[in-house]
């Protein structure tokens, strides 16, 4: 053999690795057959799975594309980008070309394999009745009840007939006034429900006498400390305001008294010329020339329970 001439390798170790030649043609390698066959394998396995789930044929494809998470990370990283898909939205070539078949309709399925249907929501349960609105000219176990309630925490309704007349609308008016609430002497609902967690006022620190709030416009009774009664009262409009401090009733009138600026009924004098007494009209507002109105029925009360008694002490504030 000279020296440039090419060593040609035997025919059997070129049919190894090459395969023979057999009529002009080569045969396929063995590594070649085989990646085929496994090819046509996985081909009947994914036609046969078709119907599956789509968990099955991620898997299948991630395990073909790759290794593990590697695999699917890589896919999505590439197959989106251009046409917005990955992998397992569309049938690779290899593993079975045709269309996915679509879940059978619930209504097509046998008895037997149907789910079991949602059982219905459970009804709303009804709202509670809400409290009646009385006013002036009702009455009924509704009044009685309100009275009752006004009646705990101190305000006066007199006997309590169960009927909603000028007492009641006094006391109503009173409880809203201490309360913050609109002045109108109805009770509607925002009064019902205020109704419900008040608690009885306390004075400024008087043990017994009477408290007039020039602010919230309302005359306190107080015995051994606590508020025992509660009535509304209109004092003195601007220009006649009523002057805050502590005084006594000093001098008293049974019966009506005609002044110049008004009738004044069993009034009891506690700063010169002002006295509380009753009157025909208690409006939400300060109205009075200085004096402290009630209504003629708690004038009454007042003088025959005694707790207004000549000498008992009278804060302004």
């Amino acid at each position: 053999m000279s020296h440039g001439q090419r060593v040609r390798p035997a025919a059997s170790h070129r049919g190894w690795f090459l395969g023979r030649r057999t009529g002009g043609r080569r045969r396929p390698p063995l590594v070649v057959l085989a990646a085929a066959l496994l090819a046509l394998l996985a081909a009947a396995c994914g036609s046969e799975d078709e119907g599956g789930s789509a968990t099955r044929s991620s898997t299948t494809i991630a395990s073909r594309g790759g290794a593990g998470e590697e695999a699917g990370s890589s896919s999505r990283r590439s197959g989106p980008g251009a046409s917005g898909k990955t992998a397992s939205d569309e049938t690779l070539p290899g593993l079975g070309d045709g269309p996915r078949a679509e879940e059978t309709p619930l209504d097509e399925l046998p008895p037997g394999e149907r789910p079991a249907p949602d059982p219905p929501p459970a009804p709303e349960p009804p709202a509670p009745p809400g409290d009646p609105v009385l006013r002036s000219g009702g009455e009924g176990p509704a009044v009685a009840e309100l009275q009752l309630r006004l009646a705990s925490l101190g305000y006066w309704v007199g006997d309590g007939d169960a009927h909603y007349g000028a007492l009641t609308s006094q006391a109503v008016m009173a409880f809203q006034k201490v309360e913050g609430l609109e002045r109108d002497g109805i009770a509607g609902p925002v009064t019902w429900l205020r109704l419900a967690a008040a608690r009885r006022p306390a004075p400024i620190g008087i043990a017994d006498g009477v408290e007039i709030d020039l602010g919230r416009q309302v005359l306190f009774v107080v015995q051994a400390g606590q508020v025992v009664e509660i009535h509304n009262t209109s004092t003195g409009r601007p220009g006649w305001a009523t002057p805050p401090g502590r005084f006594a009733v000093d001098r008293q009138i049974d019966g009506m008294r005609h002044a110049p600026l008004g009738n004044l009924w069993r009034p009891k004098y506690f700063n010169s010329g002002i006295a509380v007494h009753g009157a025909a009209s208690i409006p939400a507002q300060p109205a009075s020339h200085g004096c402290a109105r009630v209504s003629m029925a708690a004038m009454d009360h007042l003088w025959e329970s005694g707790r207004l008694a000549m000498g008992s002490p009278v804060v302004v504030y």
